[in-house]
């Protein structure tokens, strides 16, 4: 992996956290502060901080794809997908 493209994805990732946790919580704190009714700012910082969250989700995302620590993430996940969850 180019040391480009990890430092791209490592600035994608911070920024997209750092900048969803902000709006997220000035959007939280905004609708605790009107009893939880939704304020036209609020809403409209809403969905960019959702955005912004998932940038950092996917950045997330390929920094671990692209490491070796993909296979010790997954294998937390593994016991689970091997669990029985119908009575079928």
């Amino acid at each position: 992996m180019s040391g480009t493209a990890s430092g791209w994805i490592r600035r994608m990732t911070a920024i997209g956290y750092a900048l969803g946790l902000a709006l997220r919580l000035t959007h939280m704190l905004l609708v605790w502060h009107h009893d939880g009714a939704p304020t036209v700012f609020a809403g409209l910082l809403d969905q960019p901080g959702r955005l912004a969250m998932t940038f950092g989700h996917v950045g997330l995302f390929l920094l671990l794809w692209r490491h070796a620590a993909w296979p010790f993430a997954m294998a937390l996940f593994a016991r689970m997908g091997r669990m029985a969850l119908t009575l079928y």
